[in-house]
């Protein structure tokens, strides 16, 4: 669910935020019939329109339907999507969660491309093109993949496969669920070659495909690649620039400090620029790593200048989430850009146990996620940033991140098991089906 203003009508100054679902643009059960008197106007003058499962309602629209055709008119009820359709509203900007709004937690894999010691072709197929696949059919609303050119050992165990040409794959063999990186360590690419490879995506995706950057961490994939790792953040703000400017213009020129070309133009060009999903957060301090446990400014000017949707990552505690939330929130507040305009999303992985014991569950994760995470970090450091224990206790996490305003979560499993998936369909997803909840005001 997302929150969605519109002006509010002459003399009325209330705002109230409508709900509706994105994974294309389209409102929040969009078969649901709503009364037409309650659309009266909504093209140009509503205080609101609010979604809900089985429901609709609105408050203080007026009473003309002058901003709708003659066929709306005359009908007693519409469905919604179709009434966006004729409004002329039917692709809805993302919009974020705040205070006192109302959010559904919506669930997202991410394949577990990691290059695994006992990898062979078969296994390889399995975890893009099967568990793409399956992650479809369970009905999850993103499939994402993660990227490290090299072993990483600040947080893993070794790297993971191409993520462009692993979401290549996966949108070969889906059709309707969204696609992303998440997240593409940027600095390692040059902007002309990458915007080829983003609007590729685009076409062959039909437009399911979003643009999930980061500046990246890790010192031997910046040394493999001859870039200064002291550049990054420089570097992700630069190519973030040439690359919208490559997929929104023809014949276009860019100078900058690190890249520089001249008439270049990106065929073909996407007919709406990708969404972006900036990460960032806070991390627990490593040797091997030079983030800090606080939200960078740098990274927040990053989000307030092009991001759709702030990813927080899964380096911190789970309640650093929610500080790293709310401090973006406030930034953009301070920098002029209304919070109601980004999306917030979390990136995680798990193992799932079918157990309610956290004992047995925490015995039986341990060897899995510390094949993905690797030595350089406790047993008590994963336990803290991941998803791990009973079920009971990982559907309570995702309550937290709900409760604080989170509207996505990706969960990568720690294996190559394809069953992972439909335990989280199964056993947690169910937790999160559509209800909205209160965003806390604390």
């Amino acid at each position: 669910s997302f929150r969605y203003h519109y002006p509010p009508a002459e003399g009325n100054k209330s705002e109230v935020p409508i709900i509706c679902l994105r994974p294309l643009g389209m409102v929040l059960f969009p078969c649901t019939p709503i009364p037409v008197r309650f659309l009266a106007g909504f093209n140009q003058a509503p205080s609101c329109l609010v979604v809900g499962r089985g429901r609709a309602a609105a408050l203080t629209l007026p009473a003309s339907l002058s901003n709708c055709s003659g066929s709306t008119r005359r009908k007693e009820t519409i469905h919604a999507a179709d009434f966006l359709a004729e409004a002329g509203k039917s692709r809805l900007d993302i919009a974020p969660i705040v205070r006192g709004a109302k959010v559904s937690l919506k669930l997202g894999i991410t394949i577990p491309t990691y290059t695994w010691p006992d990898m062979d072709y078969r296994m390889a197929r399995t975890v893009v093109q099967e568990f793409a696949k399956r992650t479809e059919d369970l009905g999850f609303e993103s499939l994402t993949v993660w990227d490290h050119l090299t072993d990483a050992p600040g947080l893993y165990g070794g790297s993971w496969m191409d993520p462009l040409v692993c979401v290549s794959a996966a949108a070969a063999c889906t059709e309707r669920i969204r696609l992303g990186t998440h997240i593409l360590v940027l600095p390692l690419r040059h902007p002309v070659l990458l915007a080829k490879e983003v609007a590729t995506l685009d076409y062959i995706s039909g437009g399911r495909f979003f643009f999930g950057v980061g500046p990246g961490w890790s010192k031997p994939e910046f040394d493999a690649m001859g870039i200064d790792l002291r550049e990054r953040g420089r570097r992700t703000d630069e190519i973030l620039d040439a690359v919208k400017l490559l997929l929104t213009g023809k014949d276009v020129s860019f100078e900058g400090e690190f890249f520089r070309f001249d008439h270049v133009t990106i065929d073909p060009m996407p007919p709406k620029y990708p969404e972006v999903w900036v990460a960032g957060g806070s991390r627990i301090p490593d040797a091997l790593s030079p983030d800090k446990p606080y939200m960078v400014k740098t990274v927040m000017q990053r989000i307030a200048r092009h991001a759709d949707v702030f990813t927080c990552r899964a380096s911190g505690k789970l309640e650093w989430v929610k500080r790293d939330f709310e401090t973006v929130a406030a930034f953009l507040e301070s920098a002029g850009r209304d919070p109601a305009t980004l999306g917030f999303a979390h990136v995680q992985a798990t193992y799932v146990v079918d157990t309610a014991d956290p004992e047995e569950a925490l015995r039986l994760q341990r060897p899995h996620m510390e094949r993905m995470m690797g030595s350089n970090r406790s047993w008590d450091h994963l336990r803290e940033c991941y998803m791990v224990g009973s079920i009971p206790q990982i559907v309570e996490k995702l309550k937290v991140l709900e409760a604080c305003g989170v509207e996505h979560v990706t969960l990568q499993p720690a294996a190559p098991d394809i069953g992972q998936l439909d335990l989280i369909a199964e056993r947690i997803a169910p937790h999160f089906s559509g209800e909205s909840v209160q965003v806390s005001e604390s």
